[in-house]
């Protein structure tokens, strides 16, 4: 690909890419048609759209052609360009688009007869577009131009001519270089400044809109895949990040399977905090979770149930993988059946069953495949409040250490009612915060009034939600940005990692 063999990218035929992309897959379908495609790249300022144009590049191949920045300030601005985008596909339009040469290469064009001849027949392509296309005769598909921007590239097109007669006008000039690009099978990439509609739009096979806004009072990058023509937009809208100079989209959450699981490594606490098990969640938390503290997590409607199975899954392991004990009122989404089975795999049946007691609604003895489900009825908090605390007393003294404890809130609150339980939650926080135990206590939609008092109890406020089918997670005490949240199990073991949103 004359320049652009390099790990990872696959040959003409195969398409764009064959290792983990940072770009969509519908931009990569579009752009993977044999007759090359024009996709319109739009835009306000400092949205993104020249490091996702930079992204197109490094998976395809491709020129590079700016009004605004040369070589040299685009490998200092951006990580990693330079092994990937060689200086000679990186073309500074403002210095090949000089006024004095366009002036002087005007001269020699025949002049414009209206009545009998079309400028686009008199008049060749401009130097700039000449040597773009030199450049495009000698690479091989797919192959990505990139013109950044469209708009300063046209700020040339009414260049006067010798003897006072104006040069190329705009829709000329486009008309030229669409009709140059659409008979060379090359994916021509435009980008343009502000969000309107313009003609542009109707011409190309694919537009997308980069917009930063504010949400919760914190910013958030999203992409708008307004058109795409011959390919299936699967998810219309996606959320973006910046981070580390690079353009990174994220996708819908979907846990990672390890190819060969292995039991949990613990992450080790410190004195003074437990780890949560991810190393990217620790640092957010300052270092992981202050011991003795109390954890409110509110999942938003719309988080699929496996967010927070993992979250829960991989709190669970780190705190038993280190001889410590787990008590649970299970959130109603969380399959407890399926939650036993991943710490099976994870810790051990043995390991599990002797530290775990996840407290179910009922009056039955302990079932022998299930030694970790401890019954209770439920009838009266003050009474059940006395017998979680035996049983707390109990495995407090067989292990030594502090005590996991994950609570439903949406469970306790169907059984007791809002007002009776809200009377406990004081009471559960200075219990967790004397015996240095880690409590978390999970919300979900529709118990706002009971979320508030939680809040208020609590030192720590996760939120996690969902936006354009990602995952978000981030921190409202004390206060983070957002967050995209996943999962990556290479080591045998899943664990989620945080990407922030910047």
């Amino acid at each position: 690909m004359h320049g652009f063999e390099r790990a990872g990218h696959r040959g003409p035929d195969k398409g764009c890419i064959e290792m983990a992309s940072q770009v969509p897959p519908e931009v990569l379908h579009l752009l993977n048609h044999p007759d090359g495609k024009f996709l319109l790249v739009k835009g306000k300022a400092g949205t993104g759209k020249t490091m996702f144009c930079l992204e197109l590049i490094r998976e395809c191949g491709g020129l590079y052609v700016s009004t605004r920045i040369n070589a040299e300030r685009l490998y200092e601005d951006t990580p990693g360009l330079e092994e990937a985008v060689p200086p000679d596909f990186i073309m500074d339009a403002a210095a090949e688009v000089d006024e004095n040469i366009l002036k002087d290469f005007l001269k020699d064009t025949p002049a414009k007869d209206e009545k009998k001849k079309s400028v686009m027949n008199d008049m060749p392509l401009p130097p700039l577009f000449k040597r773009i296309l030199e450049k495009v005769e000698v690479a091989q598909i797919p192959f990505v131009v990139v013109i950044d921007s469209w708009d300063a590239i046209f700020a040339f097109s009414d260049v006067q001519k010798s003897g006072g007669v104006k040069g190329w006008t705009r829709d000329e000039l486009r008309t030229m270089v669409i009709n140059a690009f659409r008979s060379r099978a090359v994916n021509l990439v435009m980008v343009e400044e502000g969000d309107t509609d313009t003609q542009m739009d109707f011409l190309v096979d694919g537009v997308i809109e980069f917009k930063r806004e504010k949400w919760n009072d914190r910013i958030v990058r999203t992409m708008h895949l307004r058109k795409m023509r011959g390919t299936e937009i699967w998810n219309p809208e996606y959320l973006y990040t910046l981070h580390n100079g690079r353009f990174h989209y994220f996708e819908p959450f979907v846990p990672k399977i390890p190819a060969r699981p292995k039991k949990w490594k613990a992450i080790p606490d410190t004195e003074a905090r437990f780890s949560s098990g991810s190393d990217d969640l620790d640092r957010l938390l300052g270092g992981g979770f202050k011991k003795g503290s109390t954890i409110l997590l509110d999942v938003g409607g719309g988080v699929p149930d496996a967010a927070l199975e993992q979250l829960i899954c991989q709190m669970t392991a780190n705190f038993i993988s280190q001889g410590r004990a787990l008590m649970m009122v299970s959130p109603g989404v969380l399959d407890i059946q399926a939650f036993a089975q991943r710490m099976h795999r994870d810790l051990g049946e043995s390991e599990f069953n002797g530290l775990a007691k996840i407290v179910e609604k009922g009056g039955n003895p302990i079932v022998k495949d299930r030694p970790y489900i401890h019954s209770m009825k439920f009838e009266n908090l003050r009474q059940d409040f006395n017998d979680w605390m035996y049983i707390y007393r109990a495995i407090r003294q067989k292990t030594g250490q502090a005590i996991l404890e994950v609570i439903g809130i949406d469970t306790q609150e169907a059984r007791y009612g809002e007002d009776v339980y809200k009377e406990f939650l004081s009471v559960s926080s200075e219990v967790t915060r004397n015996e240095g135990n880690l409590t978390i206590r999970v919300t979900r939609p529709g118990m706002a009034s009971l979320t508030r008092r939680c809040a208020n109890v609590s030192d720590v406020y996760l939120r996690m939600v969902e936006l354009n089918g990602a995952v978000v997670l981030y921190s409202e005490k004390p206060r983070s940005s957002l967050y995209y949240m996943d999962t990556e199990a290479s080591g045998g073991n899943i664990r989620i990692t945080l990407d922030p949103i910047v």
